[in-house]
């Protein structure tokens, strides 16, 4: 985790911090008190049981007693909080973390130009009115931004995301980028990629590796439903052990269900022995293995399914959340 940035919402500070592979986390209990929730925990009966098991974590921060660990959630996270409210300052918080703080992570992140600031843009052909003006960039802003983010899952390397991204805002809304911020940009999206791109790419492979590896058989664990904490204990296991680069937890589940053959569901399960989960958890499910065999409760299965995995991975008692 890098150095935490504190954002100021209509008065009150907003901690983020980005983790090694450039995603921004939220500290909870800032986010909750911008949203006007009641901060009960962090954990499944708490403030934060709505997310899912890779939409929240722990970051360290700074605090008068020193460093702590305290609750975070991955911007999907806050979205999902967000659009569970109704109440205004969810909207409002909505529009500040779209035009405010994500704009200044990503001008400071792996995509900036280094050292340039945005020159005076030239007035556009067809003069427009100062609001809407505004509007058009914001519109072009956010049309790069979903390209961007689309051209990444696609794993379309580096440069080319971001040409591909540039095209597809100056397309839908005539905004020139090159233009508006006075710099020959095109050979900068087709240069070389960065430290940071290379080591998010080559985590991202990982990942994508050991999906295959697993549905395959390679890696000797069953092809059956398994808890997102399971799944992603056996892959950092499987990380240290040949050395590849591992990828946030929220990142693997997207990278494990984003391509199909696999999808992410929450159920209560019960294992043979012990009482029922009255709390619901996030598995990862092989599309050819979503029902229990007849005559079987989907939470026994799942019961099962979660000790046969634990057992093939050598977990123990894995993981919960």
């Amino acid at each position: 985790m890098n150095a935490i940035t504190p954002f100021d919402f209509e008065g009150r500070a907003v901690r983020v911090v980005e983790d090694d592979a450039g995603l921004p986390w939220f500290v909870a209990l800032d986010v909750c008190e911008c949203l006007g929730i009641v901060w009960k925990g962090a954990g499944n009966s708490g403030s934060l049981g709505a997310l899912d098991e890779d939409e929240k974590g722990v970051v360290t921060t700074d605090t008068l007693g020193g460093q702590q660990q305290v609750a975070a959630i991955t911007e999907p996270g806050v979205y999902k909080l967000c659009f569970r409210s109704r109440k205004p300052e969810a909207k409002r918080f909505v529009r500040w973390l779209t035009h405010d703080v994500l704009p200044a992570l990503r001008r400071t992140g792996t995509y900036s130009l280094d050292g340039a600031e945005p020159a005076d843009p030239p007035p556009p052909a067809m003069p427009l009115a100062p609001q809407h003006r505004a509007d058009v960039l914001v519109s072009a802003s956010r049309i790069f931004g979903a390209a961007l983010r689309t051209a990444r899952q696609m794993r379309v390397p580096p440069g080319e995301a971001m040409r591909a991204a540039y095209m597809c805002a100056r397309r839908h809304t005539g905004v020139d980028w090159q233009e508006e911020l006075g710099a020959d940009l095109l050979p900068a999206l087709a240069g070389p990629a960065s430290e940071g791109e290379l080591r998010r790419g080559a985590a991202m492979q990982a990942a994508d590796e050991f999906r295959a590896a697993w549905l395959d058989g390679s890696l000797g664990l069953p092809d059956l439903p398994v808890l997102s904490n399971d799944a992603f204990a056996a892959f950092t296991d499987w990380c240290a052990r040949t050395g590849r680069q591992r990828v946030p937890q929220y990142a693997f589940v997207a990278a494990l269900t984003g391509v199909g053959g696999m999808l992410k569901s929450r159920h209560r399960y019960r294992i043979p022995g012990e009482p029922r989960q009255r709390d619901v958890y996030t598995f990862l499910i092989p599309l050819r293995q979503q029902h229990p065999p007849p005559g079987q409760t989907m939470e026994n299965w799942l019961g099962e399914c979660i000790e046969a995995w634990r057992g093939a991975a050598h977990l123990g008692n894995g993981a919960r959340c």
